[in-house]
């Protein structure tokens, strides 16, 4: 579950960025990253379905399921480096925003990738309720 939270947060970040460069710039990257974003998962997800072919033999579309939590991360962030030059080959306009924004999506990834186990692993007290016959109870 904690790889679902960074996914978000890490796929929030450069959205906000694209937002924000487009309300007050006026320099639209959304095209661009969507192809970085889609490049990375493809191919962050096709590497490391070849690399553990033998586990999805017997249920072939299992290798579709991203909730496993199967992804080459390194194999991901060279595929969204290489579609992001290939990307802004021609504009040079875009080269610099989306730097900042593929810098603010790792950023939000190491930073979350280091404070959500932290933070999942806190000691949580439950909170002690009353029911209405007046007994008390607990919430688990």
């Amino acid at each position: 579950m904690n790889q679902l939270y960074i996914a978000s947060i890490a796929l929030l970040a450069p959205v906000a960025s694209t937002w924000w460069f487009w309300r007050y710039r006026r320099i639209n990257v959304m095209p661009v990253l969507s192809k970085v974003i889609t490049a990375a998962v493809v191919a962050g997800r096709l590497i490391f379905v070849l690399t553990h072919l033998d586990a999805y033999a017997d249920s072939p579309l299992r290798m579709l399921d991203l909730g496993d939590g199967g992804f080459a991360d390194v194999v991901a962030i060279f595929a969204a480096f290489a579609t992001a030059a290939h990307g802004t080959g021609r504009s040079a306009e875009l080269r610099k925003p989306l730097v900042i924004v593929l810098a603010s999506g790792a950023c939000a990834w190491v930073g979350a990738t280091i404070l959500i186990p932290s933070i999942s692993t806190l000691p949580m007290q439950s909170p002690a309720i009353t029911v209405r016959r007046g007994t008390p109870g607990h919430v688990r």
